[in-house]
């Protein structure tokens, strides 16, 4: 699984540069039983505020994405996905 965040101030909307983002992903159907995290995101070279992962998921199903800043700012935004195939 891909997760992309783009990062932005409050009020101003400039995008968030050398932040600390992480994020945590968790199996809707089975709470804390496939809990990842944190994944540490890396910023998008060329693309300020752009923060990505990559992680695998166990199984298909539908997952509660959460990513997390913690610097410069505290901030949390989460996303449900539907994750139909995995690789093995």
């Amino acid at each position: 699984m891909r997760i992309e965040a783009k990062v932005s101030a409050p009020g101003s909307y400039d995008p968030i540069t050398k932040g600390q983002v992480v994020a945590y992903t968790d199996m809707v159907a089975m709470p804390l039983a496939h809990k990842q995290g944190p994944i540490v995101m890396a910023e998008v070279s060329g693309q300020p505020g752009v923060y990505q992962a990559l992680t695998n998921v166990p199984m298909v199903g539908e997952y509660n994405v959460v990513v997390e800043v913690k610097q410069p700012m505290a901030s949390t935004a989460n996303q449900r996905l539907k994750i139909d195939t995995v690789s093995k």
